[in-house]
């Protein structure tokens, strides 16, 4: 059984931790963060530590007093190496802090840091098929975060399995797209590249952050509303994910779309991802 953080220590996996007054169980009052460690380093570890800092004001979350990034990312690295793990998924969870009804006792807050191993070195590229969900999200700043009351994600999850996709587009309740199960979506039309904004619903992703900033310096890139006839006639679509990197979606229905920019995008965040890991283990050796 693997090692895990909670609370500040490092304790044996199979060790119960959670009590029935749990609140994320109860309520899905917290958040998680799903990160990747490549050769024991988080490369997006700051982008995951701030939104974590505004999710937990925003939620009025109350964290740990030792709760800064160095700590968080000795913590993460203590993690890796008592599991002898070099390249890892790495799920961090915070939940308020036991009691109460809707009304908390309290707002201190429970942390759990996990990690698996995985065999990829760096992004791998993949291409998959997407459909459409039939459930709709929430628009507003509780949409944006990546809390822990997710289940319109999970019968989503549900309908694409049942319909042969990988993933499904969510579109909210005004009928525009907010993202997809896993992931922030791109469009490519032309020398643009749309996502939808944020104020549509969908989660505040990290990659989706760090591929803008990457984005901007090669092409025109625009946080627009984005409708089903959109991705209808768009040239490309890509996904967004933290953990997976991009991805590209090969067909949707009927319609079968092309990835040669989607290709070059892949190459552009892999080489860049694989400049931030070779400058973090040049601090790291210092």
């Amino acid at each position: 059984m693997s090692i895990v953080f909670y609370n500040n220590e490092f304790i044996d996996g199979s060790q119960p931790l959670l009590t029935v007054e749990d609140r994320s169980f109860r309520y899905g009052d917290g958040l998680f963060e799903s990160m990747v460690a490549f050769d024991s380093v988080v490369p997006l570890l700051p982008y995951h530590y701030e939104r974590l800092q505004r999710s937990c004001e925003i939620l009025l979350i109350k964290p740990p007093v030792q709760f800064n990034f160095d700590w968080l990312k000795d913590s993460i690295r203590g993690l890796l190496d008592r599991n002898g793990y070099r390249n890892a998924r790495i799920r961090m969870q915070v939940s308020r802090d036991d009691g109460g009804l809707y009304l908390p006792a309290s707002n201190e807050v429970n942390m759990l840091i996990t990690c698996a191993p995985i065999e990829n070195e760096i992004f791998e590229w993949s291409s998959l098929k997407a459909d459409f969900s039939p459930y709709r999200v929430d628009m507003g700043v509780l949409s944006n975060l990546k809390t822990t009351s997710k289940i319109q994600y999970v019968m989503s999850a549900l309908h694409a399995q049942k319909v042969g996709a990988q993933e499904c587009f969510l579109f909210n309740i005004k009928g525009t797209l907010a993202e997809a199960i896993n992931s922030n979506v791109f469009i490519v039309s032309g020398n643009t590249i749309v996502t939808p904004a944020l104020t549509n619903g969908g989660v505040n992703g990290v990659m989706r952050r760090y591929v803008i900033s990457q984005l901007e310096k090669n092409y025109k890139v625009v946080q627009a509303d984005v409708l089903m006839k959109d991705l209808d006639e768009a040239d490309e679509i890509f996904l967004t994910n933290a953990v997976r990197g991009i991805q590209s979606v090969a067909v949707v229905g009927s319609v079968v779309y092309s990835d040669s920019v989607t290709r070059d995008i892949f190459a552009q965040i892999n080489h860049s991802i694989r400049q931030v890991i070779t400058d973090s283990k040049v601090t790291i050796d210092k």
